[in-house]
């Protein structure tokens, strides 16, 4: 067969085109309806083409989430490279100043490619299968952030790289989750606007979400209680796919009906669920907060602090964790819960600055948003490799530069 100018197309062209369209369609696929969502017949009517297409090219829903990988790391890599030449000429570039700048290329245009990603990732720590997907395509973007690290005059260390790879997959997480444009995510991370004015009201996120009624009786509130600990361990168990207000009341024993009078739309269970699973984690970190002696806190001693919160995020509370950024990911497709997301991020921000203000640290406005990005980052990479023990090992090197540098006020030229 030729093409109109004459170009001979062969069969195994037009199956690596049709490949194309099946993965790509499958992105959009798993961004709009979650991993667990992932059907033969919703890729193939995604990519306008017939089940039979789907079928004879993939011959399981895993096949088809490995080229949608693949396919998403071409994207990924190619932008990364393409960065990476950009900045080549440029002066000694600081590894904030990249994160950002790449954080922002990503909320525009490529929201839907970042949903999926997480999605996968976040999968990842669920299913091991998936592993076999995440850590060669962490390793291939890692290559990538090297280029980039030399070209700005960085060190291309494994510190320096894996460092910036988190703080990117943290702001990138959170821009995503609450559908913040592109325009306000640059004029926050740019230092143009503080981040309270620009993302709190993103994706009509300003009002939380709350029960219609008047204040429950202790015996509701127990009831309540039981659906939305039902709805948890539903989360932490099989995700939010899982989470149904039918489901609910047969996790928690109760009549078909009662999710429904305590919580009318699922919306609400679901952002009450995160809610109670951030206070939870608030209060494990209260725990090594009160244990702080300020006096002597310095940047080694915040470095072992923040290493030993993450390792114990990780590994005694990965599941939990897991199953909260699946929440961010619905956030992402559901305004309705982008609240809860905002209070947590928001929450977080503020609790970094007033670490820093208690260790006498004038700080950068950017700094907060950063550390907690690095931090985010850091455990979706590690829940979505498996938690490695030699990941694991390394952590607390590759938080130090960034925690030193800000103590240190070494950085902060923003870009413009």
């Amino acid at each position: 067969m030729a093409t109109s100018s004459g170009v001979r197309v062969t069969s195994q062209d037009r199956s690596s085109v049709r490949r194309k369209q099946i993965a790509t369609a499958a992105i959009a696929t798993i961004s709009r309806y979650g991993l667990a969502g992932v059907t033969h017949r919703l890729v193939a009517k995604e990519a306008n083409v017939s089940l039979a297409a789907t079928t004879y090219y993939y011959r399981t829903k895993a096949d088809i989430i490995a080229d949608a990988s693949s396919e998403l790391l071409d994207g990924y890599v190619a932008g990364l490279e393409a960065f990476a030449e950009r900045i080549e000429n440029r002066p000694q570039v600081p590894l904030r100043d990249l994160a950002i700048e790449l954080a922002v290329n990503a909320a525009g245009g490529r929201h839907m490619e970042a949903i999926a990603w997480f999605e996968i990732m976040l999968g990842a720590a669920r299913q091991e299968e998936l592993r076999e997907l995440t850590i060669p395509s962490l390793a291939s973007m890692g290559i990538a952030w090297a280029r980039i690290c030399r070209a700005a005059g960085l060190p291309d260390n494994e510190e320096t790289i894996r460092s910036a790879m988190d703080i990117v997959i943290g702001l990138t997480l959170a821009v995503t989750a609450l559908g913040v444009d592109e325009n306000k995510v640059a004029t926050v991370l740019r230092g143009e606007a503080a981040m309270g004015e620009q993302w709190a009201s993103a994706g009509d996120a300003g009002d939380a979400p709350s029960p219609a009624g008047n204040a429950p009786t202790a015996r509701a509130q127990q009831t309540r209680d039981r659906i939305v600990t039902a709805a948890i361990d539903l989360l932490i168990a099989e995700g939010p796919a899982s989470v149904t207000l039918r489901s609910v009341a047969e996790k928690a024993g109760l009549a078909a009906a009662a999710p429904t009078y305590h919580f009318p739309r699922l919306e609400l269970l679901l952002a009450a669920a995160h809610d109670q699973m951030f206070a939870t984690s608030k209060a494990r970190y209260g725990q090594n907060s009160s244990k702080i002696d300020f006096a002597s806190l310095d940047a080694e001693r915040l470095i072992d602090l923040t290493n030993t919160i993450l390792i114990r995020e990780t590994t005694e509370h990965g599941a939990a964790n897991v199953a909260s950024y699946t929440l961010w990911m619905e956030a992402a497709r559901r305004p309705e819960l982008r609240h809860a997301i905002w209070s947590f991020i928001d929450d977080q921000c503020r609790a970094w600055d007033r670490l820093l203000d208690r260790m006498g640290h004038e700080h950068d406005p950017l700094d907060s948003l950063v550390l907690n990005s690095l931090f985010i980052g850091k455990v979706i990479r590690l829940l979505g490799t498996g938690t490695a023990t030699a990941d694991l090992a390394r952590a607390r090197s590759e938080l130090a530069p960034e925690i030193r540098a800000t103590l240190a006020r070494e950085h902060w030229m923003t870009l413009r």
